[in-house]
């Protein structure tokens, strides 16, 4: 993540403006805050913008989850760009999901899945330990320790799906 800060003042705000505007529409945008300052002779927005360091560009493939055709690359993957929204949702919650499991067990994250292993679930939605087994790296002792969360989490996400339709 990247912290970028810049100053609008306001008696000639076109030209920090256009330097704001242009870096929203490039950057991948996580927040923005914005303060109006009155300081003296120094009169204006203070603004910052946190991004993302990288990420895929849109279009691009996401990493195969079977393993065959997924490209060697430590590239950083923005999950948000190659899911769709719901599978980003279901993404999301899986997250929040390992996150809270791996400080109950005094582990790190990725000792439960990494984040294209969960994306892969977010995609496939499996509906069974069968389905988990077709995602690479997942493997029998995990599919053993999490397999009920993981599918408890798909099964949810169709259920609210099928209710939005």
């Amino acid at each position: 993540m990247q912290f970028q800060f810049f100053w609008i003042p306001v008696g000639d705000p076109a030209t920090a403006t256009a330097t704001l505007n242009r870096t929203l529409a490039e950057q991948r945008v996580i927040q923005v805050d914005s303060e109006f300052v009155q300081n003296g002779q120094m009169v204006g927005w203070a603004i910052c913008v946190q991004t993302t360091v990288a990420a895929v560009r849109k279009g691009e493939a996401a990493p195969a989850c079977d393993g065959q055709t997924q490209p060697a690359s430590t590239a950083k993957i923005d999950y948000r760009d190659v899911l769709s929204a719901d599978d980003f949702t279901v993404f999301a919650e899986l997250r929040v999901w390992r996150k809270k499991r791996a400080a109950e067990e005094g582990v790190p994250i990725y000792a439960l899945a990494t984040n294209e292993q969960l994306a892969c679930v977010a995609r496939e939605r499996p509906a069974s330990k069968a389905g988990l087994e077709k995602i690479k790296g997942l493997g029998s002792g995990r599919i053993a320790k999490y397999a009920e969360d993981l599918l408890g989490i798909c099964r949810s996400a169709d259920r609210v799906a099928a209710v939005q339709r």
